[in-house]
């Protein structure tokens, strides 16, 4: 009995153990099931609702994973700094570090103001201002201090009031106050953080004593440089409307436009700002069509903040007159003008057309940044804007010349001005000025 016993024990230990070891089993089997279903769930949660997720401000992604809204470059992601090619000499590239800084997007304008109370302010305040005050943009403006124009290729020149550029701060912040209570944006157009005050304006100015203490002897070394057969090699000889004033003018738009995104960066520096998606426009435009610095062609999202928009005309052949897009993209297209210049002409790229600022973009800024950053350029064929020159004048047909806004060639120009001025216009004729251009005096 005693042995049948100790039989019976060990038997039911056995059991016990085979018991306990398919307890185990059960547990582990049913954990990993449990695990593998979450990450499926999950992942089908995420890619249900990608479209929704591309939109909010993301954190830093790794190099191959592209970009988003909420970061600025595929390298800046943990870094104050990046650097360009520094063994050629160029200077490093300011990014702000994407984890710590509030994002927020910026609207930066530059140039000489020109009828600016009666013909820029009022279509910017429907065209720019109100497209924008859902994502809250900063905006910094850099202008000329000058209160006469002399006349140019298309320009007849008169009287100007830099002044009237200043009031941008005021409708910029009457448009938040109109705005902002009523704020109710669907998620994904909740791209940056909700504010409680007004967004920053700032301003900065040249007059011409201060831009040719600054520019002066550089403006020499364009004018007076030549190549092996006496060539200008910065002044563009094969145009022949170029004058001598023509490139000065150049000079003034590129320190400008250096200027003005300087005066932004500063601002990033010292308040720890992430601006991760930017727009430079003019100050001397009238816009006629809504300008979204998020939107692409077609009204469709920037979802991955990777498009570098250029307007659809005055294709030279690329439109220079205005761009939006993620802050290193057109940090370059704002700041490495002078840099790339020289590249230029010493690699005689294009000889006779050195400082030709349309084609110099085209063969120089925009592949520059398209090799250094994967962003590409991208033509909206919504925007339309007229340049204005003094005694508020518009050169109407702006949006049909060499590339046209869509849908605007079929429409009565001069109505869409007076629709936005609110008021009737006449046609002029101006001596001596380009003969295909059509000018309208309001």
């Amino acid at each position: 009995m005693a042995l049948m016993s100790r039989k019976i024990e060990q038997i039911l230990g056995t059991l016990g153990l085979m018991y306990f070891l398919g307890i185990v089993y059960l547990a582990r089997s049913y954990d990993s099931s449990s695990s593998n279903s979450n990450k499926n769930n999950n992942k089908r949660a995420i890619t249900s609702s990608s479209s929704e997720l591309l939109l909010q401000p993301q954190p830093p992604l790794p190099i191959d994973k592209g970009l988003r809204i909420g970061t600025n470059n595929n390298n800046a992601a943990a870094m104050t700094t990046t650097t360009i090619q520094q063994s050629s000499g160029r200077k490093k590239l300011f990014a702000p570090d994407n984890e710590d800084w509030e994002k927020r997007c910026a609207l930066l304008f530059f140039g000489l103001p020109r009828s600016y109370k009666d013909m820029v302010l009022p279509s910017l305040e429907q065209f720019v201002l109100n497209y924008n005050a859902k994502y809250n943009c900063d905006v910094f403006v850099h202008y000329f201090h000058q209160r006469k124009e002399a006349a140019g290729r298309y320009n007849e020149g008169g009287e100007l009031d830099p002044t009237e550029v200043l009031t941008l701060e005021r409708a910029v912040h009457a448009m938040f106050q109109r705005t902002h209570p009523l704020r109710k944006q669907p998620p994904t157009q909740n791209i940056f953080k909700e504010r409680k005050s007004p967004p920053i304006v700032k301003f900065i100015h040249d007059t011409n004593k201060t831009f040719y203490k600054k520019r002066g002897e550089i403006l020499k070394h364009y004018h007076n440089s030549k190549d092996k057969e006496g060539n200008p090699l910065f002044f563009p000889w094969k145009n022949k409307t170029w004058k001598k004033s023509s490139l000065d003018n150049v000079v003034r738009q590129w320190h400008s436009i250096q200027a003005v995104f300087e005066l932004m960066d500063e601002y990033s520096r010292t308040n720890h700002v992430n601006y991760t998606r930017v727009g430079m426009l003019r100050n001397d435009v009238m816009f006629l069509a809504p300008v979204d610095i998020l939107r692409l062609d077609n009204g469709t999202m920037d979802t991955e903040n990777n498009q570098m928009v250029v307007c659809p005309f005055g294709r030279y052949p690329v439109c220079d007159r205005m761009i939006y897009g993620p802050y290193l993209g057109v940090k370059i297209w704002a700041t490495y003008r002078f840099q790339l210049i020289e590249e230029r002409v010493k690699s005689n790229l294009d000889p006779g057309y050195g400082m030709h600022s349309e084609r110099f973009l085209n063969d120089s800024i925009i592949p520059y940044i398209e090799e250094n950053f994967g962003y590409h350029k991208h033509i909206n064929y919504d925007i339309c804007f007229v340049r204005t020159r003094p005694d508020t004048v518009a050169l109407v047909d702006d949006c049909i010349i060499k590339g046209s806004s869509r849908g605007w060639d079929e429409i009565n120009r001069t109505e869409a001005i007076e629709k936005v001025l609110g008021y009737k216009c006449d046609d002029i004729e101006v001596d001596g000025i380009a003969s295909n251009m059509f000018y309208l005096y309001c």
